[in-house]
């Protein structure tokens, strides 16, 4: 039988007999003219059938059939083979595709991605054409036409990624709500658009064209942008403080810490987000590597404070915003002189000679001292630790009938004494 691809684009002698059908050879007799061109003619009309659509496949959802009348023209498939056909099924995930009994080749979109389930639709029309590089070398088609389908597996335009836990809605968009689960999502059609709920079915289950649902989180990609404006809505759950509060065993992003139990730990919880709001005072310990706090220290919580925390594939836990209901910093400023302090007046068994006493107040304060006449030379001194005198700071000569005053500041944290061993008046300026 005739076959165009035993034909080869050179001419002269090359194709004298390059097809047992046809002799167009030098001195050929009168008698093999006609035979030969009506042979020539009946191989184009295969080709013709072959390569414009007329064959419909065979075969199953995975393994796609094609029979023309090429006399197998791909016992040695070669780049550029072109076929063209209708599909008589609807594909299932990575299809094959076999001409005249060659053996099954996977088919590619031209993308280079395998076809899918739903990537060829039944009764649409394809073409098919072979690359010999792909397959990591063993072949394969590559599939084109008007009638290509949308994988179920495939990302196409736009991507969304869902929290465990968390339940999505959006104008006309209706509510979906994702587990973590694949087994347990089953999206349906609804008038508002899709909602999705749990019957641990997994036969039930209906995904939309772009759906990949897989561990903690969801992608879902719509190629028409049907969920573009999903929003994300979620009640807040009680949790109770303990010394380990697992946020890990609750699914929910915002949480109500209840009671005052200081909370050494969050748990082991790997690659989460939490909302925490706080009902009271509590102690948040810090840790460098399990409890990462801003300022490096503990935070003692107060009613109404906020913070979202996160942690890593470790289970560590860090804190990456804090806020106080009372709006002020986490770490705040020394105050300035005067605010929140007062006048306070000692007496002398409050404040001996030759001892140090603390600036513990978290601002700065001054010390008003009256000395009675006659006292002599008087040592005010200050130091950094209640022991090393860094500096006398006045020295005060009180001559008889006379009663001299000094004034200076102790920064927080200095201790401060004076070496007179009677004074009229001390006061101070402090909380």
């Amino acid at each position: 039988m005739a076959n165009v691809y035993s034909w080869v684009k050179e001419t002269g002698e090359q194709n004298a007999n390059s097809d047992g059908d046809i002799n167009w050879a030098e001195g050929q007799a009168p008698s093999t003219v006609n035979n030969s061109s009506r042979a020539e003619l009946a191989s184009h009309a295969r080709f013709y059938e072959a390569a414009h659509g007329i064959l419909t496949t065979t075969g199953a959802a995975l393994s796609y059939a094609l029979t023309t009348e090429l006399q197998n023209p791909t016992t040695t498939l070669r780049d550029g083979l072109l076929f063209s056909f209708k599909a008589h099924i609807n594909s299932g995930d990575d299809p094959t595709f076999n001409v005249d009994a060659t053996g099954p080749k996977k088919l590619y979109r031209p993308d280079l991605t395998q076809v899918k389930t739903n990537g060829i639709l039944v009764n649409q029309h394809y073409a098919v054409k072979y690359d010999s590089t792909l397959d990591s070398g063993n072949g394969g088609w590559v599939l084109f036409g008007t009638g290509l389908g949308t994988n179920s597996s495939e990302t196409i335009k736009e991507v969304w990624t869902f929290e465990k836990g968390i339940a999505y809605g959006g104008a006309g968009q209706g509510t979906l709500l994702y587990t973590g689960t694949e087994s347990q999502i089953k999206l349906a059609a609804a008038a508002t658009g899709h909602v999705v709920d749990f019957d641990g079915t997994p036969a039930a289950r209906t995904e939309p064209a772009g759906a990949t649902m897989s561990g903690d989180q969801t992608v879902v990609t719509q190629e028409k942008g049907n969920y573009q404006y999903l929003q994300r809505e979620e009640a807040e759950v009680a949790i109770a403080s303990a010394a380990t509060t697992d946020l890990g065993s609750v699914r929910d992003y915002r949480m109500n810490v209840t009671g005052t139990v200081t909370i050494t730990s969050f748990g082991a919880g790997t690659n989460l987000r939490k909302l925490l709001r706080f009902s009271g005072a509590l102690t948040l310990t810090y840790n460098a590597t399990s409890l990462i706090l801003p300022t490096a220290a503990d935070i003692t919580t107060a009613a109404g404070d906020v913070a979202e925390f996160v942690s890593d594939a470790s289970g560590n836990w860090r804190c990456v915003n804090y806020e106080r209901a009372s709006g002020e910093a986490l770490a705040v400023n020394q105050k300035p002189l005067g605010q929140d302090q007062s006048l306070s007046t000692f007496t002398g068994g409050e404040r001996p000679a030759n001892t140090w006493f603390l600036n513990n107040t978290g601002q700065t304060i001054f010390v008003f001292l009256r000395f009675d006449a006659g006292a002599g030379g008087v040592g005010i001194e200050l130091s950094p630790d209640g022991g090393t005198t860094i500096e006398q700071f006045h020295n005060v000569l009180v001559g008889t009938g006379n009663r001299d005053s000094v004034t200076f500041p102790v920064p927080e944290g200095f201790s401060y004494r004076t070496t007179a061993a009677t004074w009229f008046r001390w006061t101070e300026l402090r909380a």
